[in-house]
């Protein structure tokens, strides 16, 4: 008979390749989606700002509460020697002001009414410029492979202009990293990298596939809340 079980052997082991395919669970929330697999014209876009200030801090640049005192000019008995000359015909250098460098002192978690929040503190006087945006891979600065990070999608929020603490003197999170919140709807983990050529990355797993965010910057202290809608 030609039709024999020898016949049947490459029907048989296709037929176990693509039940064996089809078994495969998606449903884990495990490591780093694929790029390409990745809706992108679904996806929510990036988002960018600044901090903000302490409300402590005087601003920068304080205005005049009267008028200057002109002074009456002397005439000098001597010339003025190289070390005497003024440095600007126009009167004295003006300095502007800096602030301190920030680092991130402190995560964590809050569950709210629709959303989860995750709020950073940064000792100092401001908080830093930002960005996030959803990514395909957990990849640091100056580092060339990812990091693994549990969840469906991938949120990065980038803090730029950070320092270490050894140029702050501010103690840097030292708390849970990655940290987990149990109250949490849809914030699997956040993890928290180390300041790095003056910028600092967070990367948010998430339980749904990229939901709608929203970055506030609150001051009082100095933070940024990242919000992450059901």
């Amino acid at each position: 008979m030609k039709g024999g079980p020898r016949g049947l052997l490459p029907f048989a082991a296709v037929a176990c390749f693509l039940l064996a395919a089809g078994c495969q669970s998606t449903d884990e929330p495990g490591g780093s989606p694929d790029a390409a697999s990745i809706p992108w014209d679904r996806v929510p876009s990036a988002q960018s700002g600044a901090g903000a200030l302490s409300p402590q801090v005087p601003p920068p640049f304080p205005a005049p509460t009267a008028e200057p005192t002109i002074p009456v000019p002397t005439v000098p008995t001597t010339t003025p020697g190289p070390s005497e000359v003024p440095t600007s015909a126009n009167g004295p250098t003006t300095v502007t002001p800096t602030l301190a460098g920030v680092t991130a002192s402190g995560v964590h978690i809050e569950r709210h009414d629709g959303f989860d929040r995750i709020v950073y503190v940064f000792g100092g006087t401001y908080a830093p410029l930002w960005r996030a945006e959803y990514v395909a891979e957990a990849t640091e600065r100056g580092k060339h492979t990812s990091r693994r990070i549990n969840g469906r999608s991938i949120l990065q929020v980038s803090f730029l202009d950070t320092v270490s603490s050894a140029e702050s003197g501010i103690a840097a999170y030292s708390g849970p990293n990655p940290l987990a919140e149990s109250t949490a709807h849809s914030v699997v983990e956040v993890y928290l990298t180390p300041n790095y050529e003056r910028a600092t990355q967070s990367f948010v797993g998430l339980r749904t596939e990229y939901p709608r965010f929203r970055v506030t910057p609150l001051p009082d202290p100095a933070r940024i809340a990242v919000d992450i809608f059901d």
